[in-house]
């Protein structure tokens, strides 16, 4: 397969609070690192992607930046012949998310391309995990893309999971996380009140114009 594009855009509404167990937060990168074909170990097991990023992500109201990892394998054939993006769609998704656009060299991410993540804001969503803490999903939306998408997203990549007999890690109760120490504060940074942009906007995915793949 040729080049893969990476392509862009927008649209955000009210409080960060969605329901459900799920927040809605946005921060401004502040790091970017390629990790693609570096292995990761994961208790007993270890597992290396095609594409990876790491992202450091500030956040306003905290302290330290939160790091968060992207990774995915490209659709191949049996001969390992790149089709598509194919589990590698949620990096594109970050760079879309970030407003960039750009192609892969011989589908590998370029240093350029990786550095012009720097500087730029994007949304995401934090969540209740099953172990009582907090969870960030690792998909990234522009700051203007309307937060019932974001939301209706997650729970529909939580249902894909559910089906596929994965590894889910989602809690919808409605019990809050467990924080440390009895007179810790439950408030985090996303949970409070944001402010109000109703402008809409789409991506670009090849012949696409919807907001996730």
């Amino acid at each position: 397969m040729a080049n893969l594009s990476l392509s862009s855009t927008s649209s955000t509404p009210d409080n960060n609070n969605l329901g459900d167990n799920i927040w809605y937060n946005k921060g401004t990168i502040s790091a970017a690192t390629d990790k693609s074909g570096q292995t990761f170990n994961f208790g007993n097991n270890s597992a290396s992607y095609d594409l990876s990023v790491e992202l450091q992500i500030n956040i306003p109201g905290l302290q330290y930046p939160k790091t968060v990892t992207v990774s995915g394998n490209f659709k191949k054939d049996h001969q390992g012949v790149v089709l598509d993006w194919g589990g590698a769609f949620k990096v594109q998704k970050v760079f879309q998310a970030a407003g960039l656009t750009g192609d892969l060299v011989d589908n590998r991410l370029t240093p350029e391309t990786v550095q012009g993540l720097i500087g730029k804001e994007v949304a995401f969503i934090n969540y209740k995990n099953t172990n009582g803490k907090f969870s960030t999903w690792n998909r990234f939306y522009p700051t203007n893309a309307p937060k019932e998408v974001i939301k209706k997203d997650f729970l529909k990549d939580r249902a894909r999971l559910d089906k596929g007999g994965y590894t889910n890690n989602y809690d919808a109760g409605d019990s809050m996380p467990n924080q440390v120490g009895n007179d810790a504060n439950v408030n985090e940074p996303w949970m409070n009140t944001g402010s109000t942009d109703n402008s809409q906007g789409s991506l670009s995915l090849g012949n696409g114009t919807k907001f996730m793949g």
